[in-house]
């Protein structure tokens, strides 16, 4: 079934399941992949893709957190990405649901349906089908979380992570588990039953398909340089037989976008999709040298290393 999209302009197929899906390779088209019932699936994907003929890179935006005035799906920065050279696709959360008071979903899914495992077979369908050779993931905080968690199951995948939440029951989302399920669920009881779906160090810990991630954090966001990133720092050092040595995947990038937990701008995401999709090596380890950053430094040398000092980072 097609329908049209007024909001974003763009044709909208209804499709039958995964199976039954085709990606256009020359127009720009939003993709309703509904759940197959049958294998426990019980949300839809929404998907918006921007072909671009002739390039081998397909660009993977996802969403963080929709704000109180959003109506979805919200498809992550269309405006600004969809002008790239690269193939594009835009996924929205279906997990968020404003009428639950549901507005950040990590891809979640539900109990029964594991969205971010679905993600990754729809985004390998669509490499496959345009037939690509690079893909790279890119969020912010929710969304950023995402990039990594799906990344991991996409093989050969890089992520361009922005702020994201390492293991979302940090975040003070208290009632997600709640709004979710419909009842009272602790965090503890929920991660403990889903970790791979809730904590980036379990999903990398499962599986090392993704190619190499960068994690731009602000360093004026205070909850996650404290809550977060020190877990994630600690994980990528742990060394033990068999085990591939992450620390050669990861790069840390400290920016600095004033206080809190502020998204990046369109000149950083973009300069970054720049440096991941071209040649330009990745620094081991990036300092935005400022007056939040710089003291910061020491202690972050210690524990990422190799370390290469940089006064002025990329973007």
């Amino acid at each position: 079934m097609i329908d049209f999209d007024d909001r974003h302009q763009v044709p909208v197929d209804t499709v039958a399941g995964l199976d039954a899906f085709r990606a256009d390779p020359g127009t720009a088209r939003r993709y309703v992949i509904e759940p197959d019932a049958a294998s426990g699936e019980t949300l839809p994907m929404d998907a918006l893709l921007v072909p671009r003929p002739g390039s081998d890179v397909l660009i993977v935006s996802l969403q963080g957190a929709l704000g109180k005035a959003q109506v979805p799906p919200r498809f992550e920065r269309y405006t600004s990405l969809r002008q790239r050279a690269e193939n594009v696709l835009f996924v929205a959360d279906t997990t968020i649901d404003p009428g639950r008071g549901v507005l950040l979903g990590w891809y979640f899914g539900t109990a029964e349906d594991d969205l971010q495992q679905r993600l990754a077979a729809l985004i390998l369908t669509v490499a496959n089908q345009l037939r690509v050779s690079r893909v790279l993931l890119t969020g912010s905080s929710g969304g950023g979380f995402a990039a990594i968690a799906i990344g991991q199951q996409v093989p050969g995948s890089t992520a361009i992570a922005f702020d994201p939440q390492v293991r979302p029951a940090k975040w003070g989302e208290v009632s997600f588990p709640q709004r979710l399920w419909g009842t009272n669920v602790p965090w503890r009881f929920f991660e403990a039953e889903f970790p791979y779906r809730l904590s980036l160090v379990d999903a990398l810990r499962r599986s090392t398909a993704i190619e190499r991630f960068v994690l731009v954090q602000n360093a004026g966001d205070e909850h996650h340089m404290t809550k977060h990133l020190p877990e994630l720092q600690q994980f990528l050092h742990e060394t033990g037989p068999g085990r591939p040595d992450l620390m050669k995947r990861a790069r840390l990038v400290l920016s600095d976008n004033g206080p809190g937990h502020v998204p990046p701008t369109h000149r950083q995401v973009q300069a970054w999709l720049d440096v991941a999709v071209g040649t330009t090596p990745l620094p081991e380890l990036a300092i935005w040298r400022s007056e939040v950053a710089a003291e910061l430094f020491d202690s972050f040398a210690n524990v990422w290393t190799p370390l290469r000092r940089i006064e002025d980072c990329l973007p």
